[in-house]
């Protein structure tokens, strides 16, 4: 599923509040203005770039073991492979 950067800020904003709110409502002491880190840490969570990332990384690796089946899909998609010496 992709994602667009309007859903992903959506659902960050989404995510923002629910942790605002579990702070407020557990009563998790955390920093003021930093209680993301402190609440999704006491409530063992991850934060959603982090889990979108995660599951590039596994696209990507099922991509080279052929784990899925996408031929249609390849013959539209373009990769460019970056080295370490490339310079945005």
């Amino acid at each position: 599923m992709a994602y667009t950067q309007k859903n992903i800020q959506k659902i960050e904003k989404v995510q923002k509040s629910f942790l605002t709110f579990a702070g407020y409502v557990l009563k998790i002491s955390h920093p003021p203005h930093n209680y993301i880190s402190e609440v999704l840490e006491f409530l063992n969570l991850s934060n959603f770039k982090i889990i979108l990332k995660i599951l590039d990384i596994r696209f990507i690796n099922d991509l080279v073991p052929v784990k899925i089946k996408a031929t249609r899909l390849f013959d539209r998609v373009t990769f460019h492979i970056l080295t370490q010496d490339w310079v945005p």
